[in-house]
């Protein structure tokens, strides 16, 4: 589990700062908790999240039937800001006993982060 956790912040890490310099202090197990990229990617989690529970985006969704196994999303969520920018969005697939949420996170119009989990039916 602990490993998927590190996996999962070093892909939203590749998606946010394809450049990457090798100057810079690599990620590693030892220093990720900490690490200047974690740490910004965290806070952009943060500032999303909160701007949720205070309602100040806009939510819209679509839902769709279910046509089987991960062949199409059952839901669709997008979060915009003020500006009309896309914040979060979320899609879920599966069935009940067997369902994901992507949830994608959108710092001025980039991905910054991807986390999947256990959709909660």
């Amino acid at each position: 589990m602990h490993k998927k956790r590190i996996l999962r912040l070093l892909a939203a890490l590749l998606i946010c700062f394809p450049g990457y310099s090798s100057t810079q202090a690599l990620i590693t197990e030892k220093n990720w908790v900490n690490h200047p990229k974690i740490v910004e990617i965290r806070i952009i989690y943060n500032e999303i999240e909160d701007a949720i529970k205070e309602k100040r985006l806009t939510k819209k969704t679509k839902t769709h039937e279910y046509e089987g196994p991960y062949v199409k999303p059952t839901l669709k969520a997008v979060f915009f800001d003020e500006a009309n920018a896309v914040m979060k969005y979320i899609e879920e697939n599966g069935s009940d006993d067997s369902a994901l949420r992507f949830s994608y996170y959108y710092d001025t119009k980039k991905a910054c982060g991807l986390f999947l989990s256990k959709a909660e039916r």
